[in-house]
């Protein structure tokens, strides 16, 4: 379930700057003149262009660290609560020996 959802968010994530782009090209193209749009201008919405594209970068990193480390942490909780278990009750050779099928009657 939980890839599906990232895989869904690499989808949009990937999309969006791809229109971002086709926007930054659109933008320059020949049609357009300088009197419409000066340097200034043109370079203050590539730097916000650039600004959330790293913004997006960060967040997208953010999530899968985060997601990597609930992940390590459940692991380490099931590992833990099985050492307990196995303290609490220790290894017992009957067991053993019935579910090996050495002790067959």
């Amino acid at each position: 379930m939980s890839r599906i959802k990232s895989s869904n968010f690499f989808i949009i994530f990937f999309v969006s700057l791809a229109r971002l782009d086709s926007g930054m090209a659109n933008s320059f193209s020949s049609d357009d003149t300088s009197d419409e749009m000066d340097v200034a201008a043109r370079k203050s919405k590539i730097t916000s262009i650039i600004v959330v594209s790293l913004i997006l970068c960060l967040v997208l990193l953010v999530i899968l660290l985060s997601v990597f480390l609930y992940k390590r942490w459940q692991q380490k909780k099931k590992e833990n609560h099985h050492a307990r278990l196995m303290k609490l009750f220790g290894p017992d050779e009957e067991l053993d020996e019935e579910l090996s099928g050495n002790n067959i009657v």
